[in-house]
């Protein structure tokens, strides 16, 4: 048996708001989804691949990770044109973890969502 592909991405968060404009910003089309009585979260398809923020629900005494620990969590996207969505994302105010470069897999750069995460968009 063996993984075909990628089938979803889910985020938790306890800035659903500004998740929700970053990752807009970045570029996902988010949809308003609610499933039943369960509750509001946004989503998107990307190539395929459901793409959910929902708002936390379970307070706990969890730290933010860092990058390169374990349970650190990196996310790539591929844009047309990352010149553009750099400006944008800049534009928002999202932090910056490295200006655009070119990288073995094409022009990239890399910002931190609202949550820490570090989210990467390049060119493929």
């Amino acid at each position: 048996m063996a993984v075909q592909r990628l089938g979803v991405t889910v985020l938790w968060t306890n800035q659903l708001q500004k998740m929700r404009a970053f990752y807009s910003t970045a570029g996902l089309i988010l949809e308003e989804e609610v499933h039943g009585d369960g509750p509001l979260h946004y989503t998107a398809d990307v190539a395929g691949v459901h793409f959910a923020i929902y708002e936390e629900t379970k307070k706990g005494s969890s730290s933010v990770q860092l990058r390169g620990q374990s349970g650190f969590t990196h996310i790539g996207f591929v844009v047309d044109d990352v010149e553009e969505s750099f400006a944008r994302l800049k534009e928002l105010g999202a932090p910056i973890g490295w200006e655009i470069q070119s990288k073995p897999w094409g022009k990239a750069a890399m910002f931190f969502d609202p949550d820490g995460r570090s989210v990467e968009i390049f060119e493929g």
